[in-house]
């Protein structure tokens, strides 16, 4: 677990505005930014409904389509004013596994505030 630095502060900042962006003129209710080895940010935010798509993947995605890589960090925000820090879904922890075991997540802990963790922590004993 690490403290956040100020690239960090940015990336949530960039979450909130993606889910800001389209906040009650859809059904989206979660936003996420992901940085990239690049330096490039790319932001995503969910499509509910039936097979729909969280924030992260949509994200994911969208950083692979433009040939990127190497991630570092990825956050997801939610709830109406866009400043709660979301862990990703049992789903989305696989999927970040398997597809950029090297980026660290951004979450709340308790009464120590938003940190970073590696997304091999938040799937102790996964198989590679």
């Amino acid at each position: 677990m690490r403290d956040l630095d100020r690239q960090d502060f940015v990336l949530i900042e960039r979450a909130k505005k993606a889910i800001r962006a389209c906040y009650g003129q859809s059904t989206s209710t979660t936003g996420a930014a992901l940085r990239c080895a690049s330096g490039n940010v790319y932001t995503g935010v969910d499509i509910a409904g039936r097979g729909g798509a969280c924030a992260e993947v949509i994200a994911l995605g969208t950083a692979r389509a433009s040939g990127e890589t190497g991630f570092e960090c990825l956050v997801c925000v939610g709830g109406p004013e866009s400043d709660k820090i979301l862990p990703p879904c049992g789903s989305c922890r696989e999927l970040l596994l398997a597809h950029c075991p090297e980026v660290e997540v951004i979450l709340h802990i308790g009464q120590t505030g938003a940190k970073k963790l590696d997304v091999r922590e938040l799937l102790p004993h996964a198989k590679l």
